[in-house]
């Protein structure tokens, strides 16, 4: 793991009962299993201050997917065509978003029509119609 990924200042909220771990300013919304130490708030009566280490905790398997639909449909001439949607969710999803956070649309656009065409054996021609909304942190149908 590279330094400046180890020696992030961390937030903890508590979110719905939960404590929630995250970089402020970073795009992700959570982190998870990273080990860190975590800073007590000084008690300043007897002027000492204390922490503990923690682990951020992994989330649930189900909510860190891909899940790909295709509604295909093989034409006259012999070609495959189609609508194909995926979802990216939970740490899926956060990586790719870290991945192109500084790119622009284009190179965005580029990534996700590869990344698709990696999945499809042989040769395919895939364009990107509706493109996801990078700024959010939220996953449709997936709880936050």
């Amino acid at each position: 793991m590279e330094n400046r990924k180890r020696n992030a200042n961390v937030v903890l909220v508590m979110l719905d009962g939960k404590d929630v771990y995250s970089i402020p300013g970073q795009p992700s919304p959570r982190l998870a299993c990273s080990p860190g130490a975590r800073q007590e708030r000084r008690d300043y009566a007897s002027n000492k201050q204390g922490g503990t280490w923690v682990t951020t905790p992994l989330p649930q398997r189900s909510q860190s997917r891909l899940e790909y639909s295709a509604k295909l449909r093989l034409t006259d001439s012999g070609p495959v065509e189609g609508k194909v949607t995926a979802l990216f969710a939970g740490l899926e999803a956060i990586d790719h978003r870290l991945r192109v956070r500084n790119a622009e649309d284009v190179t965005r656009k580029r990534l996700l029509e590869d990344h698709l065409k990696s999945l499809i054996p042989g040769s395919a021609e895939v364009t990107l119609t509706s493109p996801p909304d990078w700024s959010s942190s939220e996953t449709p149908g997936l709880p936050s």
